[in-house]
């Protein structure tokens, strides 16, 4: 296995070495983000080493996004929160609801790409289940990562405002509207990365693959798939090690 973790460069490292990096380092991880915890801390065994070397490997990567596929319940959110996290990247989450609406979605969008255009912000922007929203989501993320920009998301004021901002901190009042979004956008391609959780069980994946060609061809798939059996030993193991089952037979 290679990994930044514990060196400046990559390199070589053993597995042993990386999982009690990661466990400790997935600790603090709780201390600070307690709403990630869920209840319990996460059983680092080797399929959770390979994944967070993946998610940190794209993340790290300038325009580098993902595409993670799994079943529900097997960690995949988590473990991109945790990666985004130890990479110093602010999160930001879609979730689909009945009560997300694309013009919420768009006011959303138009304030992560501000960010990371004008305010020069590190963002990891994660569409949880991305599989369960609308076509017209899609769209919009598929231009996005096509090009960088979302063609029509902006109405001629909220571009006006853009621009002027934008010649504030070029320091230069003369530079034309082209110069500016273009500087504008990319910011934006080197400070955002976008994230899409899939649960590979539901019957839209192909369809998504056809409707949205740059979420395959921009973004990096990663299979979690299910739980193996080497990972289910993994964690009932670490779940009893120090359990007194004589004290327990005792009671």
């Amino acid at each position: 296995l290679y990994s930044r973790w514990l060196a400046r460069c990559y390199a070589p490292a053993r597995r042993a070495d990386l999982a009690f990096f990661l466990s400790s380092r997935l600790r603090t991880f709780y201390d600070e983000e307690r709403s990630a915890a869920h209840g319990g801390a996460l059983v680092v065994f080797d399929d959770v080493v390979d994944h967070v070397l993946n998610l940190d490997a794209v993340l790290r990567a300038e325009s580098g996004h993902l595409l993670v596929v799994g079943e529900s319940g097997c960690g995949k959110s988590l473990l991109v929160r945790f990666v985004a996290w130890n990479l110093g990247l602010d999160l930001v989450e879609v979730r689909p609801t009945r009560a997300y609406t694309l013009a919420k979605f768009d006011d959303d969008l138009k304030d992560v790409m501000r960010r990371a255009g004008l305010e020069n912000e590190r963002l990891c922007l994660v569409v949880d289940e991305a599989d369960a929203v609308s076509s017209a989501f899609l769209e919009r993320m598929n231009a996005l990562l096509a090009s960088g920009e979302v063609p029509g998301l902006c109405s001629a004021d909220e571009t006006a405002k853009l621009l002027a901002a934008g010649r504030d901190l070029l320091q230069n009042d003369d530079a034309d509207d082209a110069a500016v979004l273009a500087w504008f956008t990319a910011r934006v391609k080197r400070n955002l990365h976008v994230v899409f959780t899939l649960d590979p069980g539901r019957d839209s994946l192909a369809d998504r693959a056809t409707a949205s060609p740059a979420l395959f061809n921009r973004c990096v798939t990663l299979w979690f798939g299910s739980w193996s059996r080497r990972a289910q030993a993994q964690v009932a193991d670490a779940l009893v090690r120090d359990a007194d089952f004589g004290a327990m037979a005792l009671g």
